[in-house]
C-alpha cells in the first residue's frame, strides 16, 4: 500500500511538469500488479546507449562509411537541450538527484528529454546501491552532500 502510495505522489509531480526537455507522463496504472507508469516514446532510447552506438565526426575519418557520426554541433545540442531541461527543474527547486545519460532520452531530430529511469532498469542495476530492500541510490555519483544526507537519515531510522 505504501509504494503505491509513493508511486502515486511521485507521477502526480513528474505530469506537473512541463517542458520541451522533460520526458512526459502519459498515463498511470495503479489499480493492479504491476503498478507502471507510461511514458512517452524516445526513437533512440537513453543517451548512454544512443552515445556508445555513435563516434565524433573526426574520429571516424578511417572507419567505414556505415558507421554512424555526431558532430560537434550535434553533441552541443544534446548538451544544451539538457542544460535547458535542467534550468526548469531549478526553478521550480525541483532537485533531479540523478542527472545521467541513462535517465535523457533521445527522439526524432535528436530531441533530449530528461527521465529517471536508470533505478528501474536492469542494464543499469550496477550503478545503485539498494537501500531498504529497493530503493536504489546511485552513490558513486552522487556528491558528498547528498550521500552525507542519505547516510544521515539511515542512521537517524536506525536508532
Amino acid at each position: 500500500m505504501r509504494l503505491k502510495a509513493e508511486l502515486q505522489n511521485d507521477v502526480r509531480i513528474l505530469a506537473g511538469l512541463e517542458d520541451q526537455n522533460i520526458a512526459r507522463v502519459l498515463g498511470v496504472c495503479t489499480s493492479e500488479q504491476p503498478l507502471c507508469v507510461v511514458m512517452e516514446y524516445s526513437e533512440h532510447g537513453d543517451l548512454n546507449q544512443f552515445l556508445k552506438t555513435h563516434v565524433p565526426v573526426e574520429a571516424a575519418r578511417n572507419l567505414p562509411p556505415t558507421v554512424k557520426t555526431l558532430s560537434f554541433q550535434c553533441l552541443l545540442y544534446l548538451a544544451t537541450q539538457i542544460a535547458s531541461g535542467m534550468r526548469y527543474l531549478e526553478s521550480l527547486n525541483f532537485v533531479h538527484r540523478d542527472l545521467a545519460t541513462r535517465n535523457c532520452l533521445v527522439g526524432k531530430a535528436y530531441k533530449v528529454k530528461i527521465s529517471d529511469f536508470g533505478t528501474d532498469n536492469e542494464a543499469y542495476s550496477a550503478d545503485y546501491y539498494k537501500l531498504d530492500g529497493n530503493l536504489g541510490l546511485p552513490i558513486r555519483w552522487m556528491s558528498w552532500e547528498s550521500a552525507f544526507l542519505v547516510s544521515s537519515s539511515l542512521l537517524t531510522k536506525i536508532y
